[in-house]
């Protein structure tokens, strides 16, 4: 089997988020954005323990965590009450070709999964995420 190259690529996602959520453990981890319609994607990070998420916020955003189970843990960000919150950046270390990379990004476009295979999901070595919050419109 041919060692995984991984390369450092910015996701062409921006826009205006309902949630963003590490979900997993140690060892089986993932990262998922929803959005207020209800589509959204995930993603796996790399199943050898040697990934790490570095996610930017500020005001307007918090943070809540919760146990999944007796190993898991999900750490959610979301845009506090008044708040609406969005993606300004994703830079990440991918670990597949560029054809790999054209064809995950036209998934990642639509926000679904829809097509994602089941199996087989390549994981993301390091993702840094850059989230903003902005007051939302009165009403």
């Amino acid at each position: 089997m041919d060692p995984v190259t991984y390369s450092r690529r910015v996701m062409p996602f921006r826009g205006e988020v309902d949630e963003l959520k590490i979900v997993g453990n140690g060892k089986d981890c993932s990262l998922q954005l929803r959005l207020s319609d209800g589509l959204g994607f995930g993603s796996p990070l790399a199943r050898d323990w040697a990934y790490h998420a570095r996610i930017k916020c500020g005001e307007g955003i918090e943070v809540l965590t919760s146990g999944e189970d007796d190993v898991s843990l999900t750490i959610r960000y979301r845009a506090q009450p008044g708040w609406r919150m969005r993606v300004v950046r994703v830079e990440l270390l991918y670990p597949g070709t560029d054809e790999e990379w054209e064809q995950d990004c036209a998934i990642w476009a639509r926000m679904t999964r829809a097509e994602w295979p089941a199996e087989g999901m390549r994981g993301l070595r390091e993702v840094d995420i850059e989230l903003a919050a902005a007051p939302a419109p009165q009403r």
